[in-house]
């Protein structure tokens, strides 16, 4: 019968000074390989050099600096850039954007267009070199006043108008209305010039006979020239006919 002493150790040997100093060693080991590798993947944080500078990708394991772009820009994905990104504005604009891309997105205003609180956000069409208007109200403008005209041939009233100008060249949808009546039987008749493209009946709305009541027409007209004055003009088939809160408004399609 063996005799085994209760409070003998049972569990792992201690390990003698070499084994000591081996184990040690393996563990520095491990821990430099570990911190060579973190270090030779980290991102020096020299690469930067301003508020809002971003880090991107280049190529596969390549970065570089994107720098930050002006106030009031949007990051945008653009494969034509060498770092796969472009900065584009959303500030307003008061001439279109030279050199744009396919997408591209500009907030337009002039001069007019901020005293009506009026803007129009454009995306540029590159297979039709275009901007499409994206959205934004219309230029507006109206003469409320009663007048009258007996002429048979397009012309402006005492006051004249109401009219707007195209700020851009393009195509627009414009839209004319009015309320009136004829002192007889006969049609009063509003249309607008187009620049030098004179008012006709293409172009017109009518109110016919005695009673008053009101017209508004739209359509769209094609190559409008930037700066052309859409001017609202007046006619009667005869009699005397009267023309009173005449508005007229114009929205791009697409400009240039």
């Amino acid at each position: 019968m063996s005799y085994k002493h209760p409070h003998s150790f049972t569990g792992p040997q201690p390990l003698d000074g070499q084994q000591l100093m081996r184990a040690l060693q393996a563990n520095f080991d491990k821990t430099a390989q570990d911190a060579t590798s973190i270090n030779s993947d980290k991102i020096s944080s020299t690469i930067v050099d301003a508020k809002g500078d971003i880090i991107v990708a280049t190529a596969d394991d390549t970065v570089t600096r994107k720098a930050v772009g002006s106030n009031n820009s949007i990051i945008v994905a653009d494969t034509a850039q060498s770092d796969g990104l472009r900065w584009e504005s959303r500030s307003l604009v008061a001439s279109l954007p030279g050199s744009p891309v396919e997408g591209q997105v500009c907030y337009y205003q002039n001069s007019a267009m901020a005293t009506a609180n009026v803007v129009w956000q454009l995306r540029y069409n590159a297979t039709d070199v275009y901007w499409e208007l994206v959205g934004g109200m219309p230029l507006f403008a109206e003469v409320t006043t009663a007048q009258t005209t007996t002429s048979t041939s397009y012309v402006s009233l005492t006051t004249t108008g109401p009219a707007v100008t195209a700020p851009l060249a393009g195509d627009y949808q414009i839209e004319h209305g009015c309320g009136g009546f004829n002192s007889g039987a006969n049609a009063s008749l509003m249309s607008f010039a187009i620049g030098a493209s004179a008012a006709s009946d293409a172009r017109s709305l009518r109110v016919d006979g005695t009673s008053e009541h009101s017209a508004a027409r739209k359509s769209r007209y094609t190559s409008v020239s930037a700066s052309d004055s859409i001017d609202a003009k007046y006619r009667v088939t005869a009699g005397t006919g009267t023309f009173e809160n005449r508005w007229i408004s114009i929205l791009p399609v697409r400009v240039i």
